[in-house]
């Protein structure tokens, strides 16, 4: 992982790493496997954790973070990244499994409501309501001339890769699909270089995290990836706080 990260060019390895990832892996793996005590940013390469990122086509139809990868460093068991923060998240619905359907009901209520309350007019498509604009965003790519056949398998692709996610809302309006352990007080933010942006959790007894910027470097939690709505190409690079992120070992106030 040294080498890796610190290289400068693998950062989305981060994908595998964090509670998320962790929690669904030891849910699929052996259960007599006992779970290892390792920092929130190492995988555990025992584990199953493939789960790939909401997109149309691969985790490559999105790029988050840009062409510029932030400064990495790693110190014992801690890693230092750069990161922008998107939002804080304030809001979380129910876990998505698309073979409920009164779940499926639950959750697209869920998501209608949280649309509805959307304030950041970057994030919207001009003559659209909030909720259409959530709706087509991912889709407006598919309005090909064999647009049904291509429907069909994004719609799968989609089902599939939205089971064990949560709708979430966040405090500027941001809304989109996180990991299941995400919380109320979770942080988005953007690695630069990452093709998706991350959710994670920062120690609780340090204030307000968009003040801190880089002065002060927050010790955090790896959660897991995300998906967020408006902000899957960069456009949170320019707006967000910048900050630096410890993302540290799993510590006893950092449990679940």
């Amino acid at each position: 992982m040294d080498s890796i990260l610190c290289s400068g060019k693998y950062h989305d390895v981060l994908a595998l790493c964090g509670l998320g990832p962790r929690e669904l892996g030891m849910q699929l793996s052996d259960p007599n496997l006992e779970p290892l005590e390792l920092p929130s940013w190492v995988p555990d390469f025992r584990l199953n954790t493939q789960h790939e990122p909401i997109g149309y086509a691969d985790i490559a139809s999105w790029n988050t973070g840009g062409s510029n990868v932030g400064e990495v460093t790693i110190s014992e068991d801690e890693l230092r990244i750069q990161s922008y923060v998107i939002d804080r998240v304030s809001d979380i619905g129910p876990v998505i499994r698309s073979w409920n359907k009164d779940n499926v009901k639950e959750v697209l209520e869920r998501a209608f409501k949280l649309s509805s309350t959307r304030t950041n007019p970057k994030q919207l498509t001009a003559g659209e309501v909030p909720s259409e604009s959530t709706v087509r965003t991912i889709a407006r790519a598919l309005l090909l001339a064999d647009g049904k056949h291509v429907g069909k398998k994004f719609s799968e692709k989609l089902r599939l890769r939205s089971d064990n996610r949560m709708m979430f809302g966040g405090e500027s309006g941001t809304i989109g699909l996180c990991k299941r352990m995400t919380e109320p007080v979770d942080v988005v933010c953007v690695f630069p270089g990452c093709r998706f942006p991350f959710t994670v959790r920062p120690q609780s007894d340090q204030g307000d995290f968009s003040h801190s910027l880089t002065v002060t470097p927050l010790r955090a939690q790896l959660v897991g990836w995300c998906y967020v709505d408006g902000m899957m190409n960069g456009e949170g690079l320019g707006d967000g706080t910048k900050t630096n992120f410890i993302l540290a070992e799993v510590e006893d106030e950092f449990r679940v």
